[in-house]
């Protein structure tokens, strides 16, 4: 799907050359529905080794004192 696991998937198994990727979602359009992704730090690092880390960090943005919360 075009979520973010399915197109995570995706970038990884198209750095091989005999791989073909085609990507397929059920909905009908995308569209921001207010939820906000935390990304763990193992899951950084693999976001770094599959070569998204320039990308991530252009799309993130760090949670202000107002939002976060430690447990």
């Amino acid at each position: 799907g075009g979520g973010v696991g399915g197109l995570t998937f995706a970038v990884a198994m198209a750095r091989y050359p005999d791989v073909e990727v085609e990507i397929f979602e059920a909905a009908s359009e995308f569209s921001p529905i207010g939820a906000g992704i935390g990304i763990w730090p193992r899951v950084w690092k693999a976001l770094i080794a599959i070569g998204l880390e320039d990308l991530a960090i252009h799309a993130s943005t760090p949670p202000s004192d107002e939002t976060s919360m430690t447990l």
